[in-house]
């Protein structure tokens, strides 16, 4: 598995479609079968950028039904390089609604999994989005069954632990948002150990860095866990990171010895969850 870290421009489909291609090419060539991107349309955490006016117009704007033409980069990458696709955060237009939606694209160019953000802020719900159903069915690449957190269900421990019930062997989260206060490296670690430690199985963070006029607004790590630590971390710096799935047919997670997690950056998410989300 990839999973691509890259600096992505707000609003710049088009470059941010090509540097996916490039990944894509080195993904393929390393025999990898899925690689994972943060939010390719663009839509990062525009609130603090933009007038709350404008961002919702930018939302209606890129806001379409799937498919669309709106996914086509997606599709056509997924073919060309026969690589599974998994992208989280596509906004989605489904009647009067708008979603987060994260969309499993198969080497043949379909949608084989689609699953909507669960939880909600209060900003995003000004701004017009809704939380999705909770996700009951199943996502299976070859004979592997995954979980996906997106965004803001990472700080949700009930939902890592259904997915598990139903069978998920590991698990991977979209997270490419900022924070109002404390380290967001070490919250964003912090909380994917606690997933990987509460349900015995890897979680494949894949966080991103935000451009905006030439300068970095902000970055979200994107890392390897397992409930022995962190194998493999990108922050700062575009790279794609690379996860054999053979370990989960090598190793029982349940009986390692754990890695201890930071409960001081575990309480500072919890404030920052009591700021920021509403749960449905």
């Amino acid at each position: 598995m990839a999973i691509y870290h890259y600096r992505n421009k707000i609003l710049s489909r088009r470059y941010n479609s090509e540097k996916v291609n490039r990944a894509a090419d080195e993904a393929r060539r390393k025999d990898a079968m899925l690689m994972c991107i943060s939010p390719l349309m663009n839509i990062s955490d525009l609130i603090g950028i933009y007038r709350v006016n404008r961002i919702k117009a930018i939302i209606r704007s890129y806001a379409g039904r799937i498919p669309s033409s709106a996914i086509e980069p997606i599709i056509k990458i997924a073919e060309e390089h026969s690589l599974y696709i998994l992208v989280g955060g596509i906004l989605e237009r489904a009647g009067p609604k708008l979603f987060m939606t994260s969309l499993l694209v198969t080497p043949d160019g379909r949608i084989k999994g689609k699953i909507r953000k669960i939880t909600t802020s209060r900003e995003e719900l000004s701004l017009g989005l809704s939380p999705g159903k909770i996700f009951t069915s199943k996502i299976i690449i070859r004979r592997y069954n995954l979980g996906v957190l997106v965004d803001t269900d990472l700080f949700a421990p009930e939902y890592a632990r259904l997915q598990k019930i139903l069978g998920a062997q590991f698990f991977v989260a979209f997270f490419k948002r900022r924070l109002r206060k404390g380290n967001i490296r070490a919250i964003v670690k912090s909380l994917a150990l606690a997933r990987a430690l509460e349900t015995s199985s890897p979680v494949l963070l894949c966080g991103g860095i935000v451009e905006h006029h030439g300068e970095i607004l902000y970055s979200t790590p994107s890392m390897i866990v397992t409930p022995n630590g962190v194998e493999n971390e990108a922050i700062n710096e575009e790279k794609v990171l690379f996860w054999d799935l053979s370990e989960l047919d090598n190793n029982d997670f349940s009986m390692l010895s754990l890695c201890p997690i930071s409960y001081s950056s575990l309480y500072d998410a919890c404030k920052e969850l009591s700021k920021l989300l509403k749960y449905r």
